[in-house]
């Protein structure tokens, strides 16, 4: 008896070889290391029971600086604000410098929606936020 080998009439690369071949690949994987870093502070605080303003004002900045940190879509956050926001959450931050060619990534086992559901929306004001 004889075995057959499967036919894929689909061929083709990785993901990462078209995003490559588009020129998105650092662009997507720079966005996709921010919104990991945001649901790392947003689980911390979450963890922690603490909340946006209260995080403030451990870091002594306002909510709205807090709000671009946790926003996946703001790439303008530095290292320094990093570390504020994780000392003020009691953690701190542990980055490697990896060779590109041995990256092997893995999705922990519960990995967040995509970066829609992780963005924080503005409360609607009542009589406790206002004064």
């Amino acid at each position: 008896m004889s075995k057959t080998t499967k036919f894929n009439p689909r061929p083709g690369g990785s993901f990462d070889n078209f995003l490559k071949e588009e020129g998105l690949y650092e662009k997507v994987v720079a966005q996709g290391e921010k919104e990991i870093l945001a649901w790392k502070l947003q689980s911390a605080m979450k963890q922690m029971k603490m909340t946006v303003s209260a995080l403030a004002k451990k870091m002594k900045t306002s909510r709205a600086a807090v709000n671009r940190i946790l926003d996946p879509a703001n790439p303008s956050v530095t290292l320094v604000t990093l570390e504020k926001a994780a000392f003020a959450l009691g953690k701190r931050w542990r980055f490697d410098l990896v060779d590109l060619g041995t990256v092997a990534r893995k999705v922990p086992k519960r990995f967040p929606a995509p970066a829609k559901s992780i963005i924080l929306r503005p409360r609607a004001k009542t009589a406790m936020h206002r004064r």
